[in-house]
Parts: C-alpha cells; sequence; structure tokens
C-alpha cells in the first residue's frame, strides 16, 4: 500500500504542476508570441535548470528504466554499454544545439521540418519528396519509442500489483495521463514535470548504491563474486563481436536520440545560449547517476532471483526486496518505484508532443497556407495579424485532435505486445536505423553551404534500404542487426551525399539542381551556412540576431575530437575474450577501467563546453549594431 500512496502523491504533484503551468502560460502570453511556438516551444523561454531536467529526463525513457536492468540481468556488465551511447548523444546534440538554436530564432523556426523546408529551398512541401521521406523516417521511430513507453509502464505496474492490473488496462492508464498532460499543459508542463521526474529518477536510480550494501546483498564485490560462480559470462571480459554490437550500439542509440525530434524542439526552446550550455553540462553528467546505477539492479537481480522468466521485471523484483526489508526500505523503495513511472511519464509525453507537433505544423499545416516561408523575415517582436493569430487556433484545434489519434493507435498496437511479452530491442534497432539516417540533414545541413537537397535525399534513401533489409536479417547465432547494420547503413548514407554532390558538381549542375537558392529567402539563408557562423559585418547579410562568438563545434574543434577517439578505447577490444579479471571496488577491472575512461571523457567534454561555448544571440538594429535596451 505504501508504493501506491508515493505513486499517487507523485503524481498529484506532478498535476498541481501541470495546473498551474496552465495558469502561467494564461497569464504570461505575450500579444506577438504565436500559440503554437508557446505550446510547442514554450515561448522559448526554458531556463537552464528546467531544460536541462528536460533533456535528461527525455534521454531515459521507461524502456531505460526496465530494459537496461534486464539486458544486465541476461548479459551482465556488459550492460554498462548504455553509458557510452549518452556520450554520443551528448557529442551529436552539442554539435547542432548551438547553432540550431540561434537559426530558430533568427528565421522564426516553429518546428523541425520549418528548418528542413528553408535550408533546402522546399517551397510547396506537399509535392516535395524529401519532405514526404523525412517525414517517414522521424515519425514512424516516434511511434516505436511510444509504444516502448507504454510496454514499460504496463509491465511496471503489473509487477507491482502482483498481476491484479491487467497490461492492456496500464496502457490506458498511461495514455490517458499523457493525454491530458499535453493537452492542456504544452512543452512547458512537461519540461517542468520533467524537473521533478528527473529528480526523482536521480534519486531512485542512486538508491540502490545505498542498498546493494546491506543484507542481502552485502556489497558489489559479494554480488560479482556470486555471479562468476554461477554464470562466469555475466563477468568475463566480452568477446569481439559483443565490442562490435557496443560500437553499433553506441553510434545507433547516440544518433537517434540526439536527433529525435523532441531533442531539437528543446534547442530550438531555451531561453538563451546560456541555458542551452548549462542543460548540455546536465545532459552531459546525467549517464553516470542514472544508467551507471540502473545496471546495479539487473546484476543483483541475476544473482539472487536467477529464474525469473521475465528479465524485464528485474528492477521491479529488487525494488520489492528493498521495501520487504524494512521500515526505511518500504520508503525508499516506493520512491525507486516512482522512479519507474518518472522515466516512463517523462519520455512519454515528450514523444506524444512531438508527434502532435509534427502532424499539425509540418503535415497538416502546407495543405491551410499558401507559403510556408512567409513569416522567416518577420521582426522579432511584429504584432501578428488576424489571420496569423486564427491560423494559429486552428492549429492548435488540429493538435489537440492529432494527440487523441496518436495515443489511441499507439495504445491499440501496444497492448497485442505488452500482453504477448514481446522484446523491442528489435523494433528499436529499427528505430535507430531510421533517426541515425537523418543525420547529413541536420548535423551537415548545419555548417556545409554546398550541400544540397538532391545529395542528401540519395543518402537518406540509400540509407534506408541498406539499414532495413540489414537489421531485419534473421540470424540464429546473433541478435538482429549485430552484424553492424546501423553503422553500414550511415555509412552508405554519408558515402551517397558525398557522391552525389561531387557527380552534380562535375557536370556543372551542382548549384543549379542541387543547392542553388529556389527564392530570394532560400539565397537569405543560405548566406547563414557556414562553418564558422556569420557575422553582422559581413556584406550583404542582413541579422537579427547575433551569432555566438563561440561554438564548441568549431572553437578548439580538437576538443570534440578528442572525446570522440578516446571514447572508443572505452571498448575493451585490446583484452583477451573470456578471462575473468580481479575486482576494482566490487566490479571486474575490464568493467571498471570502461567506466572509469568515459568518466574522463565526460569531464573533457564539460571543460570544452565551459570553455569553448561562449556569446549570446543579442537583438541587433537594421543597421547590424547592437540593440540597446531602454531602462526605465
Amino acid at each position: 500500500k505504501g508504493q501506491w500512496v508515493v505513486i499517487g502523491l507523485y503524481l498529484i504533484m506532478l498535476l498541481c504542476i501541470l495546473l498551474g503551468s496552465k495558469l502561467l502560460r494564461m497569464r504570461s502570453t505575450k500579444s506577438e508570441e504565436s500559440l503554437v511556438v508557446d505550446h510547442f516551444f514554450a515561448g522559448r523561454s526554458l531556463g537552464p535548470v528546467v531544460l536541462g531536467f528536460s533533456v535528461f529526463a527525455s534521454m531515459f525513457s521507461g524502456y531505460t528504466v526496465v530494459a537496461l536492468p534486464a539486458e544486465a540481468y541476461d548479459k551482465g556488465f556488459s550492460a554498462w554499454r548504455w553509458v557510452g551511447s549518452s556520450t554520443v548523444v551528448a557529442v551529436v546534440y552539442v554539435a547542432y544545439g548551438p547553432r540550431l538554436h540561434w537559426l530558430a530564432r533568427e528565421r522564426n523556426y516553429d518546428s523541425v521540418f520549418s528548418f528542413i523546408w528553408d535550408r533546402y529551398g522546399v517551397r510547396d512541401p506537399r509535392k516535395n519528396v524529401l519532405h514526404w521521406l523525412l517525414m517517414l523516417t522521424i515519425v514512424f521511430p516516434c511511434f516505436i519509442y511510444l509504444v516502448a513507453q507504454f510496454d514499460a509502464f504496463s509491465n511496471t505496474l503489473s509487477s507491482l500489483s502482483g498481476g491484479a492490473i491487467r497490461k492492456w488496462v496500464g496502457c490506458l492508464i498511461l495514455g490517458a495521463i499523457l493525454v491530458v498532460f499535453e493537452i492542456f499543459g504544452g512543452l512547458r508542463a512537461v519540461a517542468l514535470t520533467d524537473v521533478i521526474q528527473g529528480g526523482v529518477l536521480i534519486f531512485g536510480a542512486m538508491l540502490i548504491l545505498v542498498f546493494i550494501n546491506v543484507k542481502p546483498y552485502s556489497g558489489l564485490a559479494n554480488v560479482s563474486e556470486q555471479l562468476e560462480r554461477a554464470d562466469p559470462t555475466h563477468v568475463q571480459v566480452m568477446s569481439s563481436d559483443a565490442a562490435l554490437s557496443w560500437a553499433e550500439f553506441w553510434i545507433g542509440i547516440g544518433f537517434q536520440r540526439a536527433l529525435f525530434p523532441d531533442y531539437m524542439v528543446r534547442a530550438m526552446s531555451a531561453k538563451s545560449q546560456k541555458s542551452l550550455r548549462l542543460a548540455s553540462v546536465i545532459l552531459v553528467i546525467s549517464p553516470f547517476v542514472v544508467q551507471a546505477p540502473l545496471a546495479l539492479y539487473g546484476l543483483t537481480g541475476r544473482a539472487y532471483h536467477p529464474n525469473l522468466e521475465n528479465s524485464k521485471t528485474v528492477f521491479s523484483q529488487v525494488v520489492l526486496d528493498v521495501y520487504e526489508g524494512s521500515t526505511g526500505g518500504a520508503i525508499f523503495g516506493s520512491v525507486m518505484m516512482a522512479a519507474t513511472i518518472a522515466g516512463i511519464m517523462s519520455t512519454g509525453d515528450s514523444v506524444l508532443i512531438a508527434v502532435s507537433h509534427i502532424v499539425s505544423l509540418d503535415l497538416v499545416r502546407p495543405f491551410l497556407v499558401a507559403d510556408v516561408h512567409a513569416n522567416r523575415s518577420r521582426p522579432l517582436h511584429a504584432e501578428k495579424t488576424e489571420e496569423e493569430i486564427n491560423l494559429d487556433k486552428k492549429l492548435m484545434m488540429i493538435s489537440r485532435g492529432t494527440t487523441f489519434v496518436t495515443a489511441i493507435v499507439a495504445i491499440a498496437i501496444a497492448i497485442p505486445v505488452v500482453e504477448s511479452n514481446q522484446n523491442l530491442s528489435f523494433l528499436i534497432k529499427f528505430q535507430s536505423t531510421f533517426l541515425a539516417n537523418c543525420a547529413p540533414l541536420f548535423v551537415l545541413g548545419l555548417y556545409w553551404r554546398q550541400l544540397g537537397r538532391i545529395s542528401v535525399f540519395v543518402g537518406l534513401l540509400l540509407g534506408l534500404c541498406v539499414g532495413i533489409p540489414l537489421v531485419g536479417e534473421p540470424r540464429p547465432d546473433a541478435p538482429p542487426g549485430q552484424k553492424g547494420a546501423i553503422l553500414i547503413s550511415l555509412a552508405c548514407n554519408f558515402a551517397a551525399v558525398f557522391i552525389t554532390h561531387a557527380i552534380l558538381r562535375a557536370i556543372g549542375k551542382g548549384e543549379e539542381l542541387d543547392y542553388g537558392p529556389q527564392s530570394d529567402t532560400h539565397a537569405n539563408l543560405l548566406k547563414l551556412i557556414s562553418w564558422r557562423p556569420p557575422s553582422p559585418a559581413d556584406e550583404g547579410i542582413q541579422l537579427k540576431l547575433t551569432p555566438c562568438e563561440r561554438e564548441p563545434i568549431f572553437k578548439n574543434w580538437w576538443v570534440m575530437l578528442l572525446v570522440v577517439v578516446l571514447a572508443w578505447l572505452a571498448l575493451p577490444f585490446y583484452r583477451k575474450a573470456g578471462n575473468i579479471d580481479s575486482l576494482i571496488l566490487g566490479s571486474p577491472a575490464w568493467a571498471f577501467t570502461s567506466i572509469m575512461i568515459l568518466v574522463v571523457v565526460h569531464a573533457i567534454l564539460i571543460a570544452g563546453l565551459l570553455i569553448n561555448w561562449r556569446g549570446e544571440n543579442v537583438e541587433l538594429t537594421e543597421e547590424g549594431k547592437v540593440k540597446e535596451e531602454v531602462k526605465l
């Protein structure tokens, strides 16, 4: 009963935040502020703490909270590979975040596809093949990820209630909660609740560091010794195939999570570059306070509950052990279980609002307006016209309907999946293949002016055509996709982009067909695309906001390269497979070394962010000078 009380209080607290956010939104909306920007971008007002915890909480989904301990239960210390995937997430996010944040304000982007249309000269999205291919590439993985949250939530409730709550009922409960938060709160409510959810998630994950040292577990060293006796594969040095699996997992999860639409929206929703920078620091720290401890749940569960029918219940089983151990354990065990709910809800509401955002603004809006680029040169504080206000209201009505439909479809897909205990890791590989292949469009597109629409289309299409069959290839001796499907598909994508670009340039059609301006609006945008951000002093460039003085992608760029290179040393490819190491602080030496290497890598990355990321996007006058604020 205590667990249900804590979870109930937790949900009531989130409801209070939702109501407070709704009141704040009603009082703070400015006349020049778009309703859709206020709803989906939180009025571009997310500060460092709220933004940081929102990005952090969204990354550690319910799938992470359930699947990471389950993987540790099944495979042992190799589950710490999840920490390395967060390294890639942070690197990719930092690679595009500062520039996309500036461009979003400079060019009045109010959606992810606004950048794509503007960058690649898409005049009419309804008739553009790149638009439709990218729409499929982004929306399909969103549904997979949403189904994963329903799976995690229903399994958690079923385990907590001893099977009394049917899994399909859990799907309906989560669907109702997510719909209410998305419709009435928008991104502002989602981000504010993420602060609470992130805090609970950290606290719940870190509690294992306390309880693993008391009975019945008696320390990580004792757990490792039991695993060595019962199943040595859980502690021995991994094979080369497993190391390849780590590399593929890092790149697949790293690229796809950083390029998920909710992450890009948060980069555009930051209040300032400082907010985005400090939020990125929180993101870099987060895997060591969530993912690393979560693996310990699975390891302790394997040592003391080796015969679980479903490894996805191991987190709940360890929590029940703690809960039944003492009064203090009952209190903290309830918080630990609430951490599971927090992880699921933080990602579920983020994905649901992202789908609603894309469908209403990027799928439906092109059919309602004559020109999707009408607001690109709009002044920062210009009053909205009556026509624009009416369009915003119509789009908001559509987004509410989209939210209901999306939730219903996701529930309809999730119920048969959860009732049959399907393993979603296979679908997650598909999700990674889709989103990882968006990298050239978003990352290279911000810095390489000559990158064109035909080149990225060919690359995306080839990457998907190669990656999807490889991921789906049945292999009796290994998990699907372990041959390196994601790595191969990404390599084909980038190769196709460069080769197509070179061919078009060689035949003299590069500018005409591939990247040349389609309109004056597109020509103005291309002037802003470069490795180093443009300056207000550059001839022919009219800016509304100054770019960053420094960005980590170009200022002391070798720091980012060092981070990428050193991270791969965490893979124990230099060790003999099958060896059983001595223990260091309770973990095998190879696993401890991997974690310590990643600690150093993340410390270097944090230092690079704080030193090499400087400057704010300050408003400029029409003459290109910094606009002075008038103080009354």
